[in-house]
């Protein structure tokens, strides 16, 4: 177990850890043992006390999905002290939850009456509303068993939903918040951000040419003029930068946003020429154009 120092030791992860503990040691989840091999071969699996509070706690605070609880097991401290700083995947944790389903509710049940009888009035989601009246008491200590089991029902009901939507969004085996496959690899990222850079850069260095060539042109008539130009003189191409908008896109670096009738897209702007009168494509081309 991670140190108790991580958690306030009345806090629910701290409550929820005990009393998983309690059942443990009390035989009460000797049915979550079952499918483990005991003859050491084989992968190690993770223990399912560990995992039971981890579902607990989420389950009990609103969260259903075990994409989220993966993402928790690495971020959030009450669940990194639940999991002994152990971190299943939301494979892992899904399975669990679909291949022990009775006896976790069977446990869940016990564990939010066990909360309830031994004074802790709220227990996350799972907590009844009550009208404002003048007394101590909570009217969730008033819920019967069957009332618990019915949440419950709707809890894991809920989870495997939220599961299944996810798998068909994200795939089985991803958890949704992947970095791109090019962007995974740290020298695949420094590659790509130094092709990023190197493009605004060159589109930088494209707009100061191209206000050279502006002050040029208006020097060379002045010239033949014979006089100044009114109006305001161009910048000198060294104070020339990108618009603060400017972007370069981390996935296709020769993309640009752009602006269409149905919102904006990351693409290209194709181009062709073609003759009225016979309808023939004469040139095209596929620049890239920022939309202002």
């Amino acid at each position: 177990m991670v140190d108790c120092d991580w958690v306030e030791e009345d806090s629910l992860e701290q409550f929820v850890s005990d009393t998983t503990d309690y059942l443990d040691g009390n035989s009460r989840l000797d049915p979550f043992y079952a499918k483990y091999r005991q003859d050491g071969r084989g992968h190690p699996a993770y223990h399912p006390a560990m995992l039971l509070k981890v579902l607990v706690f989420g389950y009990a605070n609103g969260i259903r999905s075990s994409r989220k609880l993966d993402r928790l097991l690495e971020r959030d401290i009450a669940f990194r002290y639940l999991a002994a700083n152990q971190q299943p995947n939301f494979r892992t944790i899904s399975d669990f939850r679909k291949d022990h389903r009775e006896g976790f509710e069977h446990l869940f049940t016990e564990i939010l009456q066990l909360c309830l009888v031994s004074g802790l009035a709220e227990l996350g989601e799972v907590a009844l509303d009550g009208q404002r009246v003048q007394s101590d008491a909570s009217i969730s200590r008033n819920r019967t068993r069957e009332q618990i089991k019915g949440e419950i029902q709707d809890i894991l009901d809920e989870a495997a939903a939220i599961d299944a939507e996810e798998d068909d969004e994200y795939g089985p085996e991803n958890r949704g918040d992947e970095l791109p496959e090019e962007l995974r690899k740290r020298e695949h990222r420094l590659e790509t951000l130094r092709e990023a850079h190197a493009q605004l850069e060159a589109e930088e260095q494209r707009l100061k040419d191209e206000q050279a060539e502006k002050i040029r042109q208006r020097k060379q008539a002045e010239k033949v003029a014979g006089q100044k130009k009114r109006g305001r003189k161009p910048k000198p191409p060294e104070e020339v930068e990108l618009p603060e908008e400017k972007k370069a896109n981390l996935t296709d670096t020769e993309s640009q946003t752009l602006k269409t009738r149905t919102g904006w897209v990351q693409g290209y702007n194709g181009q062709a020429a073609v003759d009225c009168e016979s309808q023939v494509i004469f040139t095209q081309k596929m620049p890239c154009f920022a939309a202002e």
